[in-house]
């Protein structure tokens, strides 16, 4: 019969294995960042329009997707229905007809959880991808919702969630197309 101490871990080795979870536990809180402290008048996102080169915008009726080359310059405009009409395209002015200031910069109104957010704003209004000339960095996404009265707007971005300054009527006009029907796309 072995006696029972000598499979007990040894000193060290316990030293050991508690430093490597103390470790885990460390790094583990240091890479769930907290949640920032969301106040009206806080800017959520921002850009200089002029550094925007693609803009998407989706919703359950379409996808609208600007580009344009240089800042400053008019954007083609190809816009893809979800019911099976052909895909129509056209220009809209540099600054994306009246829309691109308000999609730069995000403005909080009050901070809200996502429990708010899916149960207050149930009205989608679509989500937005901006690109700007920082090709290493992915498009920032932001998602739309509004009150079913659409007085009040919602954004959620990067695993923030608040009510925003931005007026329903922008994304009511990206909804819309493009003005006068467009052009179908060439062969």
């Amino acid at each position: 019969m072995s006696h029972p101490a000598r499979w007990l871990p040894k000193p060290p080795l316990l030293l050991a294995v508690a430093a490597v979870i103390a470790a885990g536990a460390y790094f583990v809180g240091r890479t769930t960042p907290p949640s920032p402290n969301i106040q009206a008048g806080m800017e959520l996102f921002s850009v200089l329009p002029d550094e925007i080169l693609s803009v998407t915008f989706r919703n359950e009726e379409l996808q609208l997707t600007a580009r344009r080359a240089d800042p400053g310059q008019a954007f083609a405009v190809r816009v893809e229905y979800q019911d099976g009409r052909p895909p129509v395209q056209c220009i809209f002015n540099a600054d994306l007809n009246g829309q691109l200031n308000a999609l730069a910069r995000i403005m909080a109104k009050s901070a809200m959880t996502e429990d708010v957010y899916l149960k207050t704003f149930t009205t989608r209004l679509g989500s937005v991808e901006l690109g700007d000339r920082m090709v290493a960095e992915p498009p920032s996404r932001q998602e739309y919702r509004a009150t079913p009265d659409l007085g009040r707007v919602a954004v959620a971005l990067d695993g923030t969630v608040a009510e925003t300054a931005t007026p329903p009527q922008v994304f009511l006009k990206l909804a819309a197309g493009c003005p006068s029907g467009g052009q179908a796309p060439p062969d």
